[in-house]
C-alpha cells in the first residue's frame, strides 16, 4: 500500500491562494474555508502586517489566542477554531514545523493562565474565610445588623 505523496501548495501563489489551494485541496467546506482565511488574516492584521507569518512562531500565536480571550472576549471554541485554522496554516501550507507544538498544549497553558487571573480577581473580592463582601451586607441586612 504505497502512502500519499504530502500535498505541497504552489509557491508562485499568494499566501491566502496557498491556503485555499490546500484547504480545497484536503477538501474543506466552503464555510471553514472562509472562517479559515478570516482567521489567518485577523492573525496577520493583528500584528500589523509588518511580520510575514513564517518569522512567527508559538509565542505569537499565544500572544494572538491571549487578545482574542482578553479583549475580543471570544468563547473557548471559537479560540479553537482560530487555533486551528492557525495550525493549517502552519503545517499544511508553510510547512514550518514549530517548536514543541501542539494546539492541545497552547489552549492548555492559554486557559491555566486565564484560570490563575479569574482566580486572582476573585480572590480580591473576598473578606476572611472567603465570604464575599456583597455576601457579607446581605447577611448583615437580613440579621438587622446594619452597622
Amino acid at each position: 500500500m504505497e502512502s500519499k505523496p504530502k500535498f505541497i501548495p504552489n509557491p508562485e501563489l499568494k499566501l491566502m491562494d496557498q491556503v485555499r489551494e490546500t484547504l480545497q485541496y484536503y477538501h474543506y467546506a466552503r464555510s471553514t474555508e472562509k472562517a479559515y482565511c478570516q482567521w489567518i488574516l485577523r492573525y496577520i492584521y493583528h500584528y500589523d502586517k509588518t511580520r510575514y507569518p513564517n518569522e512567527m512562531g508559538v509565542r505569537e500565536i499565544e500572544r494572538f489566542l491571549s487578545h482574542l480571550a482578553s479583549y475580543e472576549k471570544v468563547s473557548a471554541a471559537t479560540q479553537r477554531q482560530a487555533l486551528n485554522a492557525l495550525v493549517l496554516l502552519y503545517r499544511q501550507v508553510l510547512l514550518k514545523p514549530l517548536d514543541h507544538f501542539s494546539a492541545a498544549a497552547i489552549l492548555q497553558r492559554h486557559h491555566q493562565n486565564q484560570s490563575k487571573d479569574s482566580m486572582q480577581r476573585s480572590a480580591r473580592g473576598t473578606f476572611c474565610g472567603g465570604v464575599k463582601f456583597d455576601d457579607l451586607a446581605k447577611s448583615k441586612f437580613l440579621r438587622g445588623n446594619n452597622s
